[in-house]
């Protein structure tokens, strides 16, 4: 990376600590972070297994298939970086582990969350924003990639989702996201990403799930974009470089 990336810049990149949850386009994350010598100390979690139609943008191969998202990207990150020092998941994060993922020790300085579980988006910036933890979020939608920054360790009271989304403001409001179902979950995606970034082709294919689509599509490529931007993000955020909240569009 010399000198790109000064000797500094690189030991405080390699020296921040990140807890990534959710594996899908968070492998992309993951090998980003790694491939550019990024944390050395690194907590990633999901439970779910691969399928074959995540192989267009997971970091794996089609003999991976079954096997736990978290074991394929902790091998992944070791056969680049055998000096990694990772905290694997592999159960999961539910209410009564997602703070010590957070701030366990190793605490946190940066949360990437990358889930599905609308819940634990609203739970794991309630908690970072109480432990003063920035939030990054990169959401792949068509071609293109929005990343959402949240600096509450610069503005510990700012709302969460940058105010667009007004349902959940403390830890008592959560019970309305318990049981969601997918036309409320999409509800409240619509407001958090806004459906005046949602591309043509993607709302023709939000009718069909159910019928003819099991999930939201997703490329590859936008994957590898998310995960490019978000390794931007976080060095830009370990050497103390201007980096402020908001949406970023790519």
């Amino acid at each position: 990376n010399r000198n790109l990336i000064n000797t500094a810049e690189q030991d405080n990149y390699r020296k921040i600590k990140i807890g990534l949850a959710g594996l899908s386009v968070g492998s992309s994350i993951l090998r980003s972070l790694v491939i550019s010598g990024g944390p050395k100390f690194l907590k990633i979690s999901d439970p779910d297994i691969i399928e074959v139609s995540n192989l267009n943008r997971l970091a794996a191969a089609l003999p991976d298939a079954g096997k736990n998202k978290c074991e394929v990207a902790a091998r992944a990150v070791w056969e680049i970086d055998p000096f990694a020092k990772l905290g694997i998941w592999i159960k999961g994060l539910n209410q009564d582990n997602f703070r010590k993922f957070i701030i366990g020790l190793p605490r946190l300085d940066i949360f990437i969350e990358q889930t599905d579980n609308i819940f634990f988006k609203f739970f794991s910036r309630l908690i970072c924003r109480e432990e003063r933890i920035p939030v990054i979020m990169a959401t792949d939608y068509g071609d293109g990639v929005i990343v959402d920054i949240e600096r509450f360790d610069q503005a510990p009271k700012r709302p969460i989702f940058h105010g667009r989304t007004k349902i959940i403001k403390n830890f008592k409001d959560l019970d309305k996201l318990k049981n969601v179902g997918f036309k409320k979950w999409l509800q409240l995606a619509d407001e958090i990403i806004g459906t005046e970034n949602r591309p043509p082709r993607l709302k023709e294919s939000l009718k069909e799930i159910g019928k003819t689509l099991p999930a939201v599509p997703q490329l590859g490529t936008s994957a590898l974009l998310a995960g490019s931007a978000i390794s931007y993000v976080v060095r830009r955020i370990a050497n103390k470089q201007k980096m402020p909240s908001g949406r970023y569009k790519f």
